[in-house]
């Protein structure tokens, strides 16, 4: 009894166990997915099994000119970490077919007449009947006509607060008024509020809730026809309006992002992203309300109006290549999460990278002044990371000046030093790659790398070739007889014909040659 007991217990703490683990993953499964700034840099997080499952989709945001953020945010990322392949189609160019190599974003539109259009305003999406049975059109015939759609949104401008400033009644909750447009809604181009109760603040029926309803008519329509596309809310911009505006505007995005956590749906939360910057602070302004209360609220982070190079231009997307780059990272990790991902799952790379090799190889001899010296990674390293801080080449007293590259070799980074001038010979270098040197995942070198070589000795003078030997002494001279079988005598130098034999061959010599030719003749 007691074993049966114990087979009893045992059992139930097994089915306990079920029930748990079922519970914890149908909580997990019901948690909305919202990417927002806290998700920037767990780009670096994604599996690669995962990457490999967004390169298989077509993102499609059709908006105005703020959604272009989203585009150029993607290609950013990609000139960051080649990890990250996307391919952008832009207008005029029909969407890009099914391929697993690279995500594929536009902002395409299939209008009523069975054209592609590009981007959508609020007209498009969400004002009227019309636009919203368009997006259900579009939605239909991409998922049909091998183009699916695996994740679309709305690319916000400036329609919450532009076209009609604040103004109308002041909305008796909240204590401000409202500002925004409203293109293509029954009651005309109007400023709106949050909900069917501040129509009689902005004469508009058109609010919030009318974009929430139709961005939750299409996820609706997909699930209902088995379409695998994942609608996702979007919130909008923060630049462009201060004060009243801007906070009207924080009450917009509040709402939507309520309306999202209460329904277990998916955000991509443009605003707070760019209302935070890289060094994790947040920029804020204040309002004074019309109850007297003073409203802090967050602005867009200076940092996000800035492009790489620190300053600004005007591209069309209204932000700052630093703020669209922060946009790229978040929407990969949330496109990650539609894929599959459970966001946790085969962490973060938490390895420090290292010098796998060089050149020179270390402590080596007899190194030609020309050479450039190199240093091969064990993965890819972060470009902005190498430079003449974090790679420096010493010697024969000084610091070597030269210029910095790198390149990816077989996937990983190969960083390269190029002296301005040949090197001295007969001298010993020292080349460093300081801790300041990160991979992707902003791991530093555990431990600064250091190699040296030396240099080939300067070469010596080449030897002069010998003087030529001096001429033979002349040979012999040579007289011969022609015809018949000829006959010849040899006649030896001055010295010879000086000689008593010599001078009677000289004397003789004409004598014999004549009778020889006499013999020919009579012969």
């Amino acid at each position: 009894m007691k074993w049966a007991g114990g087979r009893h217990f045992l059992v139930l703490g097994v089915y306990v166990l079920v029930f748990i683990a079922m519970t914890e993953s149908v909580s997990r499964a019901a948690q909305p997915i919202v990417a927002d700034h806290t998700v920037v840099d767990k780009y670096k997080d994604i599996p690669q099994y995962w990457i490999d499952g967004v390169k298989k989709m077509w993102l499609n945001v059709p908006g105005e000119s703020h959604s272009s953020g989203y585009r150029n945010g993607l290609d950013f990322l990609e000139d960051l970490d080649p990890r990250f392949q996307v391919n952008r189609t832009e207008a005029n160019a029909d969407p890009e077919p099914y391929t697993d190599q690279h995500l594929r974003v536009s902002g395409h539109r299939r209008d009523n007449g069975g054209y592609w259009s590009y981007g959508a305003g609020e007209a498009n999406w969400y004002t009227n009947a019309a636009g919203i049975a368009n997006i259900r059109a579009h939605i239909a015939y991409s998922n049909t006509h091998n183009l699916t759609i695996a994740a679309i949104g709305f690319g916000w401008c400036w329609d919450m607060s532009w076209h009609n400033d604040v103004g109308g009644t002041i909305d008796p909750v909240y204590q401000v008024r409202w500002a925004g447009s409203s293109e293509g809604g029954p009651d005309g181009d109007l400023r709106w509020g949050l909900d069917a109760g501040d129509q009689t603040l902005t004469g508009n029926s058109v609010s919030m809730d009318t974009y929430l309803s139709a961005t939750q008519q299409y996820i609706d329509y997909a699930a209902a026809n088995g379409f695998p596309t994942k609608v996702f809310f979007t919130t909008g911009p923060v630049d462009g309006y201060s004060g009243e505006s801007a906070y009207q505007r924080q009450l917009k995005h509040q709402y939507i992002r309520n309306y999202v956590n209460s329904h277990e749906g998916i955000l991509f939360d443009y605003a707070d992203i760019l209302q935070w910057g890289d060094d994790g602070t947040q920029e804020t302004e204040t309002w004074t309300d019309y109850g007297n209360a003073v409203r802090t609220f967050p602005k867009m982070h200076s940092n996000n109006m800035l492009d790489f190079g620190g300053g600004y231009t005007e591209d069309g997307d209204h932000i700052g290549q630093r703020g669209a780059l922060r946009l790229g990272k978040a929407m990969w990790w949330m496109l990650a999460r539609i894929a599959g991902w459970d966001g946790v799952s085969a962490g973060g790379d938490t390895v420090p990278p290292t010098v796998a090799s060089t050149t020179p190889s270390p402590s080596s001899g007899g190194v030609p002044v020309t050479t450039t010296i190199s240093a091969s990674f064990s993965e890819q390293m972060d470009p902005a990371t190498i430079h003449s801080n974090t790679f420096i080449v010493t010697g024969g007293g000084g610091s070597v000046s030269g210029t910095i590259g790198t390149s990816t070799v077989s996937g990983v980074t190969v960083a390269t030093f190029t002296p301005s001038s040949p090197l001295v010979s007969s001298t010993t270098y020292t080349a460093t790659i300081t801790t300041g040197a990160k991979d992707l995942a902003s791991n530093p070198l555990a431990q600064e790398y250091r190699w040296v070589f030396t240099t080939a000795a300067q070469p010596a003078p080449p030897t002069p070739d010998p003087p030529p030997p001096d001429p033979p002494p002349p040979g012999p001279t040579s007289s011969s007889g022609g015809g018949g079988g000829g006959c010849s005598i040899s006649m030896r130098g001055e010295t010879d014909r000086g000689s008593p034999i010599g001078m009677v061959l000289m004397m003789f010599s004409p004598l014999v040659v004549l009778a020889a030719r006499k013999a020919m003749i009579k012969g």
